[in-house]
């Protein structure tokens, strides 16, 4: 029997149709797919440790929920396989960060984060090691560095850190650079020194800017280059310092100085002239680091990585702080204030004197 033309193409466009459907469908059960930027562990005591990743549907951006699974001495991630729930953030880049908790001292754990909505879709595995025990003896492999000047891109060195076994990674500071480097514009300048102006980033800027200084230290300079320090982010837990750098190397560096007139499209924050005596000691009760600029380069520092808010003088908060934690990590816990100084470093978010 010979069907008529019209027929035909009525049950062509039919199959289709349930083609289409059929694949709607599979997709709304498996979920979007979204691309990881990387993956990052950081300020581990002897019991958690803080877990990042960047995860971006660039078809439909939004929040994305996730699932971080952990596992001890399991690269594999297949035996024992603790998993913490977690959504990224569309006002923090994307980004997501979760404690995992109930962990054992000195043991080395792998993770990784999925796609609630299409577990197939996964980061790459990082890796971190628990403190020991507080009153443990143990020895611990560690390494230290700062100033990651994007000059140095993609940071040849950071491809073989996995090889490395470290307990940790100590960064001091300048995670980031503000500055021009190979594919990687300037930011728009925070401000003007030594005199303040008005002239400076405007909010939205400062946090676009940053945003992108901080994703391009996941990515290659050049098309299928390595992805700069992305392997270094995995390779072990990292307890994590801000510098001038991360603050664009202005007037915020002067944490305690007085937050100034006007800048950008903020009220205050153009900061003070560190060169009058006058300014050498702020007494007027406000400070530049409560400025909205300087909270927005802070938000955007804690965003980019796997590091906790600490307050300074905020006493229920002491044991997060990277410093505490790295007294944790070298085992038993010393005394930094020797000989009537302190040993640990100080924070532009302190208030007291500028910088000069």
């Amino acid at each position: 029997m010979k069907i008529p033309l019209s027929l035909s193409l009525q049950i062509r466009r039919l199959g289709t149709l349930a083609t289409c459907v059929a694949a709607c469908s599979a997709g709304s059960i498996l979920g979007q797919s979204v691309d990881f930027l990387g993956v990052a562990a950081g300020d581990a005591s002897s019991t958690d440790a803080v877990l990042w990743a960047r995860a971006l549907d660039t078809n439909a951006p939004g929040a994305t929920a996730l699932a971080a699974q952990v596992a001890a001495d399991d690269p594999t991630l297949t035996i024992d396989v603790a998993s913490f729930s977690v959504s990224t953030d569309p006002a923090k880049d994307f980004t997501a960060k979760v404690i995992a908790s109930n962990l054992l001292a000195g043991t080395r754990y792998y993770y990784r984060f999925v796609n609630a909505a299409n577990p197939a879709n996964a980061s790459i595995v990082g890796t971190f090691k628990t403190a020991p025990d507080a009153n443990t003896a143990a020895p611990v492999r560690f390494a230290f560095s700062g100033d990651a000047d994007g000059l140095m891109r993609p940071y040849a060195l950071a491809h073989d850190f996995n090889t490395l076994g470290l307990d940790f990674f100590v960064w001091l500071g300048d995670t980031i650079y503000e500055t021009a480097s190979s594919n990687s514009p300037s930011v728009h300048l925070s401000g003007t020194i030594p005199a303040p102006s008005t002239n400076g980033a405007t909010e939205g800027q400062l946090f676009a800017d940053y945003s992108r200084k901080y994703r391009e230290q996941f990515l290659p300079v050049h098309a299928s280059g390595q992805n700069c320090l992305q392997p270094l982010f995995a390779a072990q837990g990292n307890y994590t310092l801000y510098d001038n750098h991360e603050l664009g190397n202005r007037q915020y560096i002067n944490g305690g100085a007085a937050p100034g007139g006007p800048v950008g499209d903020m009220p205050t924050g153009a900061g003070v002239d560190a060169r009058l005596a006058a300014n050498d000691v702020n007494t007027t009760g406000t400070f530049i680091n409560k400025s909205l600029g300087f909270q927005t380069l802070q938000q955007v520092y804690l965003s980019a990585g796997a590091r906790i808010h600490q307050h300074a003088g905020d006493r229920s908060s002491q044991r997060r702080h990277p410093a505490a934690l790295l007294r944790t990590a070298l085992g038993q816990e010393r005394d930094l204030h020797q000989h009537g100084r302190s040993h640990l470093p100080r924070h532009p978010h302190e208030n007291g004197c500028q910088r000069r």
